[in-house]
């Protein structure tokens, strides 16, 4: 929720620099050492990490890495075994007035079933004292297609997008989405994309969960690429596409043990995704590679081509898999 002084501290989320003539983002939020521990065992485990206004990050992990008790703790909604988070330099605590500067929008909402989409809308927004105009963001999101459903009738994707309009229904300074696109067709997806888009353009701080790599690759200002309870990796696309060393990458379906173990021993980043082992390097490395595991088995399928984020993410979460740590 929000009240009539809600923009106060964010009114000048975008400062320009008189050196440098550039834009200098504001920190809207702040992690700092945030640790969660169930039955003796670390889900999350000392993460740090800053957003900013004007930007969307997106966090990526498999399932079990710790996500969504990351941004459920972000919130309020479950309170750290260690660490803090700040939200407009307001300590966040269950309850707290942090509330009044954040949209959430969670991968359940619980609505009830019988209520009609009009009317969830006009509910959340006499929560505040100063809502957005939920028709154009009903238009943007396609919400207003179905006004007079009632919540059981809607699909998953559209009950999505329903959530993803409640939540920014506020004027939130930081909007966080618990895997806004699940359910949602192509399409949908970037009718959410281009929502959400505009909102960081008027310096509202984004921070959405994923599974599509592609996805995530597309729309990222920055990346969190988490495993394991830890953030691997945090940065720009470019930066993380970057960062294993190479901006090629190869890929064998079903290597046989022997040329598993030939990647392995090659030197470059490795991974484990699904039945298959990915590799980058450079340009020349990969070539190399390449040559010597065709020459190993002729008929090794074997896929080259540019880095994506699915191929760092394989190795980020996989390596540890392949050489057997836990």
């Amino acid at each position: 929720m929000q009240n009539n002084d809600s923009n106060a501290e964010a009114v000048d989320m975008l400062e320009v620099s008189a050196k440098t003539d550039k834009c200098v983002r504001k920190k809207i939020a702040s992690v700092s050492g945030l640790v969660k521990v169930y039955n003796g065992v670390s889900v999350v485990n000392e993460i740090s990490f800053d957003l900013l206004a004007g930007e969307t990050t997106i966090l990526v992990g498999p399932n079990g890495s710790g996500k969504t008790t990351t941004m459920e703790m972000l919130v309020g909604l479950r309170t750290p075994t260690k660490g803090s988070v700040r939200i407009i330099n307001i300590p966040v605590v269950p309850g707290g007035e942090h509330r009044f500067y954040t949209g959430v929008q969670l991968q359940s909402s619980g609505l009830p079933s019988r209520i009609k989409t009009r009317e969830v809308i006009r509910a959340t927004e006499c929560l505040y004292s100063d809502p957005a105009d939920w028709c154009a963001m009903a238009s943007k999101l396609g919400v207003d297609n179905y006004l007079d459903k009632t919540v059981d009738n809607l699909s998953g994707g559209q009950r999505r997008r329903l959530d993803i309009l409640c939540a920014a229904i506020g004027h939130p300074s930081l909007l966080v989405l618990d895997e806004p696109t699940s359910g949602v067709d192509p399409e949908g997806r970037s009718v959410v994309w281009d929502f959400v888009r505009s909102l960081t353009s008027e310096g509202c701080a984004v921070l959405a969960s994923t599974h599509d790599m592609a996805e995530a690759e597309a729309f990222a200002d920055v990346l969190l690429v988490m495993d394991r309870g830890k953030i691997r990796l945090n940065g720009g696309v470019d930066e993380v596409l970057a960062s294993l060393g190479g901006d090629r990458r190869l890929r064998i379906t079903e290597p046989t043990e022997h040329i598993t173990d030939w990647v392995k021993k090659s030197g470059l980043s490795y991974g484990h995704t699904g039945s298959s082992i990915v590799a980058i390097g450079s340009v020349d490395a990969i070539a190399d590679l390449s040559a010597q595991l065709h020459h190993l088995d002729s008929a090794a399928d074997i896929l080259t081509g540019p880095v994506r984020l699915e191929d760092v993410f394989a190795v980020i979460t996989g390596a540890e898999q392949m050489s057997g740590g836990e």
